[in-house]
């Protein structure tokens, strides 16, 4: 079967016992030869996740607020960050938020 659809949303699931899931994760695949933007919000916002594709990594210390105008491309830019702390930092922001009563 193919899907028309340029945007794909899957879920985790057991191959054998289809009833349990992991609803924790999802993998979106977004075939671009297929993203047809309509309208003005439609190609703002895939401009803005083509940016924060190519200029947002691991190594970005400053973020343009352009990109962090939109919740769910600043939430994104969030994980990035999250993701290049060490372990070490990760326990040492646990234990400040700990220690604040969070």
């Amino acid at each position: 079967m193919i899907l028309d659809d340029f945007y794909h949303c899957y879920m985790m699931t057991h191959s054998k016992y289809k009833e349990y899931t992991i609803d924790d994760i999802e993998m979106i695949f977004i075939e671009l030869p297929k993203f047809k933007p309509n309208t003005v919000l439609d190609k703002r916002m895939a401009v803005l996740w083509l940016r924060f594709l190519t200029e947002v990594n691991e190594h970005t210390r400053e973020v343009d607020k352009e990109l962090l105008m939109d919740d769910n491309v600043a939430k994104a830019v969030s994980l990035v960050e999250e993701s290049a702390y060490s372990d070490a930092e990760l326990w040492a922001i646990d234990r400040y938020w700990d220690a604040m009563g969070y």
